[in-house]
């Protein structure tokens, strides 16, 4: 008994899809017409007036606004009702509009709907209800309801669409540049676009870039059948006349440029487009310190030479570089023939130690991934090796007794001494020679130069007659890098008269 009911349900649903794919044929339309006329009057209107930026951005956010409207309007609402989202007709309104078609079963068709909502308020009588819907179902179904909505009646709406779709494919067929040129000036509303002169203005330069804190020179050359007495350089909205080096050819000179610059041209009342310099940051050193560690055993300080390169230190100073950098990549440091090429970090300072022996020159590069800076710095340590120590003596006896000798002598050093000794070669008369010995001598070891006295007592040596005594002094540097070296006093000697000679 439902099957006749079920398939005019299924008749209602069918002509809703034909009714919401109606709505969506007839809203593709309208907004091809829509969207299309739009276009080609914004573009039409951009191609004669050359609109400003704010006048270009004005009209391309209106279009976006109204496409946004038409196309959910026109085509979005309907389609998703046609898959059954959002609020769709009901079956009521449905059986309306198909009464307004067919006008003999209006009554009927509503009927039958409002007999199926009785079903469920009265199931006294459900069996009488269910038996008149079927019998009214079956009298509906050789209606069609979907031909209530006729598809073809949106023949009519073509002739919206149709004329700004033509002429905007005659202009592309026939004169593109119509078209595409003033919609591409829309499309890049934010770029700044000038109406062609009567002449053209043309960089000569390769590229615009230039090195930060360096002169940049621009050459632009004046081409056209309308040449300008005069061209000017805009910049921060200040015109500046540029150099002529003929009719045709100009140049303007950038002053250690800094930063970005934007610009254009004018002549004869006419501007370019905008251009930009590009401005490459210039690898700078901005400071360096040179920190020495003096070995331990001369007794200097650490301390720190801050833009002093060329130098004089001990030799075995650990020295440590320091270079403070901006808007560098690599800073390569050659000592001698050693090369380091060194990657700068987060902290923009280059650090590199080295104990010298001998004396180097040095040389300092820095590059970023722009450019190697042309401004190298070259320099020289001196290194200064540690010297012998230096030892002068003078040999007094005493006038009355010859077996005492006095001594009183200067010694000098760089940095210091470690010890002093008396040495003392004994030979008797029949040429046997004893073995040397020492006796130290009291000194001042920090003392980098200083007397010293000695005393010696021939008696004390044991010696016989006709022997001779041979006697010296040594002394001993406190060289740490090389080891103590050391220095003699001349030879002195003594002899004893033999027993004849006596």
């Amino acid at each position: 008994m439902n099957d006749n009911y079920n398939i005019l349900i299924e008749k209602l649903d069918a002509f809703i899809r034909k009714y919401y794919t109606n709505q969506l044929i007839r809203g593709g339309l309208y907004s091809i017409a829509l969207l299309a006329g739009f276009f080609l009057a914004f573009t039409l209107l951009e191609s004669v007036a050359w609109f400003s930026v704010s006048i270009r951005t004005a009209l391309f956010y209106i279009y976006l606004l109204g496409a946004t409207v038409i196309l959910v309007r026109f085509v979005a609402i309907p389609l998703l009702k046609l898959y059954k989202a959002g609020k769709r007709i009901s079956h009521e309104m449905a059986a309306d509009i198909i009464g307004k078609h067919f006008s003999e079963v209006r009554d009927s068709l509503l009927n039958t709907l409002q007999l199926k909502a009785l079903t469920n308020d009265n199931p006294t009588e459900r069996e009488l209800i269910l038996a008149g819907i079927n019998q009214k179902a079956e009298q509906l179904k050789p209606v069609p309801f979907v031909s209530a909505i006729d598809l073809s009646k949106n023949r009519k709406y073509l002739y919206y669409a149709l004329p700004p779709v033509l002429i905007i494919s005659l202009f592309l067929l026939f004169s593109p540049k119509a078209i595409t040129e003033p919609g591409n000036r829309l499309i890049n509303h934010s770029l700044s676009f000038q109406k062609p002169l009567p002449f053209s203005i043309s960089i000569s330069n390769k590229e615009l870039k230039a090195v930060q804190q360096e002169d940049f020179t621009i050459n632009v050359k004046v081409e056209g059948e309308e040449i300008p007495d005069q061209v000017f350089i805009v910049l921060d909205g200040n015109e500046y006349r540029m150099e002529a080096s003929d009719k045709l050819n100009y140049s303007y000179t950038f002053k250690k440029v800094q930063k970005n610059q934007q610009f254009n041209f004018q002549a004869a009342g006419h501007y370019t487009a905008d251009y930009e310099l590009i401005v490459l940051p210039k690898p700078i050193i901005l400071n360096f310190d040179l920190e020495l560690a003096y070995p331990a055993y001369t007794g200097q300080k650490p301390e720190v030479l801050s833009n002093t390169g060329d130098i004089s230190i001990p030799q075995g100073t650990n020295v440590t570089w320091k270079f403070y950098t901006r808007d560098t990549r690599f800073l390569t440091l050659k000592t001698g023939t050693e090369m380091q090429k060194i990657e700068v970090k987060n902290s923009n300072t280059v650090t590199s130690s080295k104990r010298l022996m001998n004396p180097i020159p040095y040389s300092v590069s820095i590059e970023n991934e722009y450019m190697r800076s042309s401004d190298s710095m070259s320099f020289f340590i001196n290194v200064i090796p540690d010297l012998y120590p230096i030892i002068n003596v003078e040999e007094y006896r005493d006038s009355v007794y010859d077996n005492r000798l006095y001594f009183r002598g200067l010694i000098k050093d760089d940095y210091g001494f470690r010890n002093m000794e008396f040495r003392l070669a004994h030979k008797t008369e029949t040429g046997e020679s004893s073995a040397e010995t020492s006796v130290p001598v009291v000194i001042q070891k920090e003392n980098a130069q200083q007397q010293f006295y000695h005393f010696f007592d021939v008696a004390q040596a044991g010696l016989q007659p006709g022997d001779e005594i041979e006697y010296y002094f040594i002394v001993w540097d406190n060289d740490g890098v090389n080891g103590s070296k050391s220095s003699r006093s001349q030879k002195m000697s003594l002899k004893i008269p033999t027993r004849k000679e006596i």
